[in-house]
């Protein structure tokens, strides 16, 4: 990963510490919880570091309307439209 991403030293110590998360994780949970945390952990890496983080209301514009229109709440978006 290094290689093609080159973290910054935050950003490497947070994803050491997200890993050894993960092996202390493999002998507290069941299998089944694991792979959760896993998928979850991955994800959340996944967007912390490649997500710069004014993308984030317009990523969050599309499942958030959606999830209204499914529940019929009010299409108020200004809890995470961008700053300004």
């Amino acid at each position: 990963m290094e290689a093609t991403c080159h973290p910054e030293a935050d950003q490497r110590r947070f994803i050491e510490d997200q890993f050894q998360y993960l092996r202390g994780a493999l002998e507290r949970l069941g299998k089944r919880d694991w792979l959760n945390v896993l998928n979850s952990t991955l994800i959340g890496l996944a967007i912390n570091q490649l997500v710069p983080s004014d993308a984030v209301p317009n990523i969050l514009r599309f499942p958030w309307t959606a999830l209204q229109a499914v529940l019929g709440l009010p299409l108020e978006l200004s809890s995470v439209a961008p700053p300004g």
